[in-house]
């Protein structure tokens, strides 16, 4: 078990085998942690750190920092200035501290932390807890069960394959679930959702917003600002929400029955593809538009070409050719 300290100057420390110390002070420093649980500490100065083999704890510095956890569940704090931090094998915990920087967290259930700056920060293979903090951040997930935090700022989360949960607050975002069961925040802002394949839950809050559920079974609720909502393959479910809301059925899907728990006549738009006719009001007039009663209210069925949109509490007469835009 050594201890290591490499004083002024451009230093290059290797630890070997044994749970060893490593410092490398002032300058621009190379450390190797070796075989077993290493502590790596860069100092001032553009250091590179590499811990290897072991749980090794790497601290970068004030300065623009290389750190590589290695095998093993590391403990990676890049602190401030533009770092590149990866985890490699094992459930690492990365931080990154101040600044601008990017992060692989590598296979393994990790836990990666962007703070302040616009950070890139991906999980890889595995369950991770991935907080981009505060700045226009980009974050992927990789395969896995993940839970993503965009923060305050425009970012851009592609989770992936796997059941994963992710929530962005202020900023104009991007959320992309991927394939699996997801449930997708976006907060204030303008923000685009995409479930992607697998029954998802989108929840657009406030903001002028697009939902696009995607391949499955879905759930859209827009909240408040005008939204648009597209409920894909698959039986959706949308609520608008405040604001004029456009619901969007590109085309007949044999087999789907969609439902719009919300729809405020004069307010929000049906936008349909697939109808026949060469006019508006030929393609509503081509249109099927019933009653029904469902839990208790009325409920108009508009069913053209095999597919089917419920609209609750409204009745037949209530549409015309306003309350449409055909494709």
């Amino acid at each position: 078990d050594d201890a290591l300290f490499g004083g002024a100057g451009n230093d290059n420390l290797a630890g070997g085998a044994g749970r060893d110390f490593l410092s490398g002070e002032a300058g621009a420093d190379s450390l190797w942690g070796g075989s077993e649980d290493d502590w790596l500490e860069g100092g001032p100065g553009r250091d590179i750190l590499a811990g290897a083999e072991g749980r090794d704890s790497l601290l970068g510095g004030d300065d623009e920092d290389s750190l590589d956890g290695g095998s093993g569940d590391d403990v990676m704090y890049g602190e401030g200035a533009f770092d590149i931090m990866w985890g490699r094998d094992g459930n690492d915990y990365m931080n990154a501290g101040s600044d601008h920087d990017a992060m692989d967290a590598g296979p393994g259930n990790d836990a990666l932390v962007g703070e302040w700056g616009n950070d890139y920060l991906a999980g890889d293979l595995g369950n991770d807890w991935i907080d981009g903090g505060p700045g226009n951040d980009w974050i992927v997930g990789g395969p896995g069960n993940d839970v993503a935090f965009g923060g305050a700022g425009d970012d851009v989360v592609i989770l992936q394959e796997g059941d994963d949960v992710t929530a962005t607050s202020e900023g104009n975002d991007f959320l992309l679930g991927g394939d699996g069961q997801d449930q997708l925040y976006a907060g204030e802002g303008a923000d685009w959702l995409d479930g992607g394949a697998g029954a998802d839950a989108l929840y657009g809050d406030g903001g002028h917003d697009i939902l696009h559920g995607d391949a499955g079974a879905d759930w859209l609720l827009g909240g408040e600002g005008n939204d648009w909502m597209i409920g894909g393959f698959g039986s959706d479910v949308m609520i608008g929400g405040g604001g004029g809301d456009v619901f969007v059925f590109y085309g007949p899907v044999r087999g789907d029955t969609d439902r719009v728990m919300d729809f405020t006549n004069g307010v929000d738009m049906i936008q349909l593809g697939g109808a026949v006719g060469g006019t508006p009001q030929a393609k509503l007039a081509s249109l099927s538009i019933s009653s029904i009663w469902l839990e208790g209210n009325q409920a108009a069925v508009i069913s053209w070409g095999g597919m089917a949109v419920i609209l609750d509490r409204v009745t037949p007469g209530m549409l015309d050719v306003a309350d449409f835009l055909f494709l």
